[in-house]
């Protein structure tokens, strides 16, 4: 993914400047952003929910179009889990499937996200931390290589969060995509991505590699860019 000078004339006659940035496959990058800083109308551009006045954001291939995951679950409340998902296959690419690869999509993404018997489940009958668990799985079923995510474990309680930020990582190593993360929570940001990209009012200032052995460093040089002392 690469966009180019991204600007965005919202409601309040402000703009969003992007800098050029790449973003490879099999890669995760988080971006720890401060709040009115221009994170959701980003992620919005991103997945194609709106167009920015001015420059392209181009997402390779054409055909890899993003999953999103919310800052809230988005389930539908008179839905069971796995009617959820099937809903969200209706628009996917390359739909309809056969009945057969449906149920392989559904059920592939409920045993990654550890929610195969709550398939029948309506979401007033989960935890918040199994809602937001479901959100993720009916992204996952759309086999994207390329995950958008918006502040998703911030609403949690930090055990569960913690879970989720583990499942996270372990699931998509094995997916081998790309993830786009947004938080505020910038040891998150450390612990879940390869690469750390800041953004201040509107412009990305910073893109900060995370190593193993690395993360209080990174972390210490994202406090700077933001003007926070460490």
């Amino acid at each position: 993914m690469r966009f180019q000078y991204a600007r965005l004339h919202n409601r309040h006659c402000c703009w969003r400047r992007a800098a050029r940035a790449s973003h490879p496959p099999g890669t995760t990058k988080s971006a720890p952003f401060s709040s009115g800083c221009g994170k959701t109308t980003l992620l919005r551009l991103i997945a194609g929910l709106e167009r920015p006045d001015e420059g392209r954001v181009r997402v390779h291939p054409a055909a890899s179009v993003p999953a999103v995951v919310f800052q809230d679950p988005r389930l539908l409340p008179w839905m069971t889990v796995r009617r959820n998902l099937l809903l969200s296959l209706r628009r996917c690419p390359g739909a309809p499937f056969s009945r057969e690869e449906t149920d392989e999509r559904v059920e592939e993404a409920l045993h990654l996200v550890g929610l195969t018997g709550r398939a029948e489940a309506y979401p007033h009958e989960l935890s918040g931390g199994m809602a937001q668990r479901a959100g993720l799985a009916r992204a996952l079923c759309r086999r994207s290589g390329f995950l958008l995510m918006d502040e998703p474990f911030s609403a949690l309680d930090a055990l569960t969060r913690g879970r989720l930020q583990q499942d996270l990582k372990q699931i998509w190593q094995k997916r081998n995509g790309t993830v786009l993360f947004i938080t505020h929570d910038i040891p998150e940001a450390v612990y879940l991505a390869g690469r750390v990209l800041v953004m201040i009012a509107g412009r990305i200032v910073g893109d900060i590699p995370v190593g193993p052995s690395a993360a209080s460093e990174a972390e210490e040089a994202i406090l700077t860019m933001m003007g926070t002392p460490a």
